[in-house]
């Protein structure tokens, strides 16, 4: 009859439930400690008030350094020639070739000495 108590009623073996407390209070143990060593680091840290995390420390220093290891490639000139040097010289060409055009027609007689146009650009100047 108890064989069958145990196997419906879900009950946990008196060795188990004994094992669950131990690593219950484990648990709890760590998490004090932890909790003491990260909240209060003067208390346990024999580096006078912080705690030495040598993964922090590492990638302090990569960032620190991050200058010294930038190496200028094909591929990094190809960015900033794409997003910086031909937009520039495309905008700076039209704009020459249309103030050309533009004075050419004036010097050409195309545009009249009156014409809204032409007082337009000598308003703006």
């Amino acid at each position: 009859m108890a064989d069958e108590l145990n196997r419906f009623s879900g009950g946990t073996p008196a060795f188990e439930a004994h094992l669950e407390k131990k690593r219950e209070a484990l648990r709890r143990a760590l998490r004090a400690e932890y909790l003491r060593k990260n909240f209060k680091p003067v208390d346990q840290s024999k580096f006078h008030g912080h705690l030495f995390d040598s993964a922090f420390y590492r990638w302090q220093a990569m960032q620190a350094t991050r200058g010294q290891y930038m190496y200028p490639t094909m591929a990094g000139f190809a960015r900033v020639a794409a997003i910086v040097i031909v937009p520039g010289c495309f905008f700076t060409y039209f704009l020459i070739k249309s103030r050309r055009d533009r004075h050419a027609r004036f010097r050409s007689g195309v545009v009249a000495y009156d014409d809204e146009e032409r007082l337009r650009f000598q308003r703006n100047l």
